[in-house]
């Protein structure tokens, strides 16, 4: 049986949903990992398994809130990608100490491994505020706050560090050309360290845009900001992932860029098909043929990029832990900012107050009449008088 078009219905619920699920009735964070992961990798928004503490929600919620309405969906799908967070936070966080440990007991010294722990510190509240989130996922509007409150702080945070001269560490008795190199070196670190951070926000907004699609097939925002995003990610993705490329000279690398940035091309040339309003049937059909097309070409790019950083790091006599971390630390960002996106979008919806002016409307739709009506007119009207050349007769000699 399909599933029924969703609207802004189930939005309106949430001043009035139910108190939390009681903790001792929690499904465990780390329960049925396979089940969050079709749930967050699935097309339908539609939930296909609820845990046990989600059917008590539904149950005894009022206001008739059930898992097929555009809220119920929500509250189920971004549990899931919180939880597919965690998974990668918490490998992504234990790599990260192991490395500043290892570092601390080194003899020397290292005028970064301050601001190594700092920000493994600031990754730990993240994770604590991601599972928090989690725990939450009933109460949205808690939930909600409590992730955006340890987001901002663990992404702004590195930013903020990275402003530290990384010069004024290992002080200022060095020649201007030692100088130069040291503040070389550290800008190398800073980037390793805000990568994961910068190349979250434009995957994690256009997986957000796709995910509102699915709630509101009518709205054409989500396209028209996915079109907007596309070529915006395409050039910032470029311009990160050419300095280990420069580093490295690694082949594999181009591939790995090659088949990134087709990704988002890829996705922005499907973008057009999602700024129609379509029912809900007609946009798991385009959102199945788009998003399976593009994780594809990102699954090949991390495989070639995980591929490209261990040779790299095994030249650099690292560990493939070293590889994987910023790999893990990527999906994990990537993870957070769709929910963050999807919340700040979803909290929009919900408290929107303005009744649409009809008059205004009616403007709106004379101007983008009279804009079409221009376009057609300066096209290059055909001659009807020209007619295609005929083809040439040959006569025969009696």
């Amino acid at each position: 049986m399909s599933e029924q078009p969703i609207d802004s219905d189930g939005l309106e619920t949430i001043a009035d949903q139910g108190p939390p699920v009681a903790s001792g009735a929690q499904t465990s964070v780390f329960a049925a990992v396979g089940d969050h992961i079709r749930r967050a990798a699935s097309i339908d928004a539609a939930p296909k398994h609820l845990f046990d503490d989600e059917r008590q929600f539904f149950a005894t919620t009022p206001s008739g809130l059930t898992p097929a309405t555009a809220f119920g969906r929500l509250l189920v799908w971004r549990r899931s990608l919180l939880a597919l967070a965690v998974y990668a936070l918490v490998p992504a966080i234990a790599m990260e100490l192991i490395s500043t440990l290892i570092n601390m007991s080194q003899p020397g010294d290292n005028p970064f491994i301050g601001i190594q722990f700092l920000l493994a510190l600031l990754n730990i509240g993240l994770l604590v505020g991601v599972y928090q989130a989690e725990r939450r996922w009933s109460s949205w509007e808690s939930s909600r706050k409590m992730l955006f409150g340890w987001w901002i702080v663990a992404f702004l945070g590195p930013f903020l560090v990275s402003l530290i001269p990384f010069r004024s560490l290992v002080g200022a008795g060095g020649r201007p050309d030692q100088m130069l190199v040291v503040g070389m070196v550290g800008a190398l670190q800073y980037v390793i360290v805000l990568a994961p951070k910068a190349l979250s926000l434009m995957p994690g907004l256009i997986r957000a845009a796709l995910a509102m699609k699915q709630l509101f097939p009518s709205s054409g925002a989500p396209g028209w900001l996915v079109l907007v995003t596309a070529p915006i990610f395409v050039l910032f993705l470029f311009v990160v992932l050419i300095v280990p490329y420069q580093l490295s000279a690694s082949p594999m690398l181009v591939v790995a860029i090659g088949f990134f940035i087709a990704a988002p091309v890829w996705l922005w040339r499907s973008a057009r098909t999602l700024i129609l309003p379509t029912t809900y049937d007609d946009v798991l059909e385009k959102l199945g043929a788009i998003r399976r097309v593009s994780m594809a070409l990102n699954a090949v790019g991390a495989v070639c990029l995980v591929i490209a950083l261990a040779q790299f790091f095994g030249d650099l006599d690292l560990s493939i832990a070293d590889a994987l971390q910023p790999v893990f630390a990527i999906v994990a960002n990537v993870l957070v900012m769709t929910v963050v996106c999807l919340d700040i979008v979803a909290n929009s919806v919900a408290h929107a107050s303005v009744t649409p002016d009809p008059h205004a409307q009616q403007e709106l739709s004379e101007q983008v009449d009279a804009f079409v009506a221009a376009v057609v007119a300066t096209q290059p009207v055909p001659d009807p008088l020209a007619a295609e050349p005929e083809a040439p007769t040959t006569h025969d000699d009696d």
